[in-house]
């Protein structure tokens, strides 16, 4: 069961728990009513009644608690809600990366990347060991403060207190098959390559998660004459 539905249970739970008590209350107060005046707000000064203090105790008791758990529950649920929206984010990135990786050409040869950004990211092989926070485009602008042909109008763009807290990592292997089912690692030439993208985030409190984290093979294959 979800965290999320636990908390909608609990909650169904708690306002079943304080209906019962009030309506407890309501029907010992409506006990001392005078049942025939034609004003229903009048009391006999014989029977007037009231809730006693035992009553009153209880009934805050079961308040306080009641109001406790559901704090409690309303806490984790936007703490649930929280995670997910980072979560989304981070996937998003992860997906995007990995994308911009598959578009460039197999290594070939050991070349030194040039340019802004990534924009000199030739082949597989120079995106190993990048590691940037806050995310960035592959123009070197940060995610969210750019739309592909300028900068983004400053209504339009991200809370950069948000951003800051990401951090895109890559990670390229040269890998040869072992056994069908595994791979190795080799520091020699290979025509397979392991690409890893990790995306993480540091929260306020400076705990820094894993929140995405991609693999992909890729292999070069020649193409026949």
């Amino acid at each position: 069961m979800s965290a999320a539905r636990r908390s909608w249970e609990l909650r169904g739970d708690l306002a079943a728990l304080f209906f019962f008590v009030t309506s407890v209350l309501a029907d010992r107060h409506m006990q001392h009513r005078t049942p025939n005046s034609a004003f229903p707000t009048t009391y006999l000064a014989k029977t007037r009644g009231g809730i006693t203090l035992v009553e009153t105790v209880i009934a805050i008791s079961l308040t306080t608690f009641a109001a406790g758990a559901l704090l409690t529950s309303l806490t984790s649920t936007i703490q649930v809600g929280t995670d997910s929206f980072h979560t989304a984010i981070a996937n998003g990135m992860a997906d995007q990366l990995m994308d911009e990786i598959a578009s460039v050409r197999f290594p070939s040869a050991n070349t030194t990347a040039t340019g802004v950004g990534r924009t000199g990211f030739d082949d597989i092989d120079d995106y190993n060991g990048y590691s940037v926070s806050p995310p960035q485009a592959r123009s070197g602008a940060v995610i969210g403060t750019e739309d592909g042909t300028g900068t983004r109008p400053a209504a339009f763009r991200p809370d950069p207190r948000l951003y800051s807290r990401y951090r895109q990592q890559v990670t390229v292997e040269k890998i040869t098959e072992s056994s069908g089912t595994s791979w190795n690692t080799v520091t020699t030439d290979s025509p397979l390559r392991r690409v890893t993208v990790t995306i993480s985030y540091t929260n306020a409190q400076g705990t820094t998660t894993s929140l995405a984290r991609q693999t992909r093979v890729f292999s070069n294959v020649a193409i026949a004459p």
